[in-house]
């Protein structure tokens, strides 16, 4: 978890899957100025059932942020980066991917990918 820690300051806003189970390991070297710590058990398979209505209901869009094509991930699509606009906003993915410095060579630092999405934002036009 330290080599993770460290890594995550080069992003403005880090969400870290099952943050309840290894907080202090990662805190340790963040310096991002807001924290949150997850505050219950594993939340169990909601994520993957609910996610669906969960975008319609929250008129949530897909990154499309996925693992790379020939990382040890490829296969798996259990992690997603949802967004929405906003009144006068307008956001755009710009680049998504997985981010390669989460990795010691071939060995990945987590048992997820270590998706990425930077966002374009801009005025919107029209109401």
């Amino acid at each position: 978890m330290p080599a993770i820690s460290a890594r995550l300051n080069a992003y403005e806003v880090a969400l870290i899957q099952e943050s309840w189970t290894y907080w202090d390991a990662l805190a340790a070297h963040d310096t991002h100025p807001v924290r949150e710590r997850g505050n219950g058990p594993d939340p169990g398979t909601f994520f993957q059932t609910g996610l669906v209505s969960f975008r319609a209901a929250l008129g949530l869009r897909d990154s499309a942020a996925r693992a790379a094509d020939n990382g040890r991930f490829a296969h798996k699509h259990i992690d997603y980066i949802l967004y929405r606009e906003g009144p006068g906003v307008a956001l755009a993915p710009v680049e998504v991917g997985e981010a390669p410095e989460f990795s010691n060579g071939p060995a990945p630092l987590s048992d997820h990918p270590a998706i990425f999405a930077r966002l374009r934002v801009a005025p919107a036009s029209g109401p």
